[in-house]
């Protein structure tokens, strides 16, 4: 057969031919997804653009709310700090009243002792101007002249009275009041309450009543110092006898 004849016919029609229906149907397919999938892109691409622009403006919101806190924050501590420079000087001067009101209740606490150890005092001497009803007798003095036991504060405030109501005595004596008596009770300090304790100790007969107390305190100083001293004497002895037996 001769490859370069004529070809048989029908064979160059068959490769010129059309292509068929199906072919034009996938095309069409195609064509039609790729319009959907461009609407779908284009939707999503303006749903991205939306969501951004929201996404922008709420951080814009909340970097305004973000500043405007900032800025309350930064007023608030401001006005804290002049609050607690404010408390501070508050507490201060809360301070130094109450310094000074602490000085004037020490100052108070102070006269009132004074004048209540004033009225001891002329209480003392008072019972000390007693007549006794026998030689010996102390049943009218206090419980500290008259106990055994406190004879070593008894001594020294035996001794105290007595130079005072010598005092009050001499005062009476000479002057008829006790302002200078008053200021030697409590060492120059006076009071207006140690002052009328002692006006009215040296009045309608409390001239006599001091001199029995100086009588009477000095038999009790003398009775005071001799009884000590026999005891003195006897501890003394009773000491020496021990050492004499130990050796």
């Amino acid at each position: 057969t001769d490859s370069g004849g004529p070809l048989p016919h029908g064979t160059a029609g068959s490769v010129s031919e059309k292509p068929s229906g199906s072919a034009f149907g996938n095309a069409e397919a195609l064509k039609h997804c790729a319009q959907t999938a461009k609407l779908e892109l284009e939707k999503l691409e303006l749903s991205t653009i939306k969501k951004a622009e929201q996404l922008e403006q709420e951080v814009l919101t909340r970097e305004q709310e973000q500043q405007r806190s900032h800025a309350y924050l930064e007023a608030s501590q401001t006005e804290l700090v002049k609050s607690f420079g404010s408390l501070e000087a508050q507490v201060s001067s809360l301070g130094h009243i109450a310094v000074r009101k602490g000085d004037r209740l020490k100052t108070a606490e102070a006269q009132r002792q004074r004048a209540n150890e004033a009225i001891t005092l002329i209480q003392y001497i008072q019972r000390f101007g007693v007549a006794k009803q026998a030689p010996g007798d102390m049943s009218h003095l206090p419980s500290l002249f008259t106990d055994p036991g406190q004879v070593a504060q008894a001594a020294p405030m035996a001794r105290r009275l007595l130079q005072l109501a010598k005092e009050l005595t001499s005062s009476t004596r000479s002057r008829g009041d006790s302002s200078g008596t008053t200021q030697s009770m409590t060492n120059g300090r006076t009071s207006s309450t140690t002052q009328r304790t002692t006006s009215s100790a040296t009045q309608g007969g409390g001239a006599r009543c001091i001199s029995a107390a100086v009588a009477n305190l000095q038999v009790y100083c003398d009775e005071l110092e001799d009884r000590t001293l026999k005891e003195f004497q006897e501890l003394s002895v009773e000491s020496l006898n021990e050492v004499i037996v130990l050796n």
